[in-house]
């Protein structure tokens, strides 16, 4: 059959090529958790009372993220890998009229857009652990 679509359509036969998965640009450990250590770590840890129940210190934290529900907003995953319009860890980081409560983080400024752009990327390309 694709050599009689050849010879009616002038193309050659080939065969289809599997698309590959883009490129990551973002690295959960080194980018991701290093400004969750930074600037969310000091709240959210499991020595401290767990803000909002979630512990972001290195052993924990993409599990944490990436397999749960917002438990403000329960319709809402936290990260919803390649769609950050979903995921609820943008919206309290940009201050979304979604959310519930305030802003993150709390007690400090709020991150730089230069800060928020890369958890948005990672979200955009995967939210892969590595």
């Amino acid at each position: 059959m694709l050599a009689l679509c050849g010879a009616v359509c002038g193309c050659e036969a080939h065969t289809p090529v599997a698309p590959r998965a883009p490129a990551r640009t973002v690295d959960y450990a080194r980018e991701i958790q290093a400004l969750l250590d930074k600037r969310c770590v000091r709240c959210h840890r499991s020595s401290a009372e767990v803000h909002g129940y979630l512990n972001l210190e290195a052993d924990s934290s993409y599990h944490q993220l990436v397999t749960r529900m917002s438990r403000q907003r329960p319709e809402l995953p936290l990260v919803e890998p390649y769609a950050p319009e979903v995921s609820y860890l943008m919206c309290k980081l940009e201050n979304d009229p979604r959310i519930e409560g305030k802003r993150m983080p709390l007690l400090a400024l709020p991150l730089a857009d230069e800060e928020i752009e890369p958890v948005r990327t990672w979200i955009l390309e995967g939210a892969f652990p590595q």
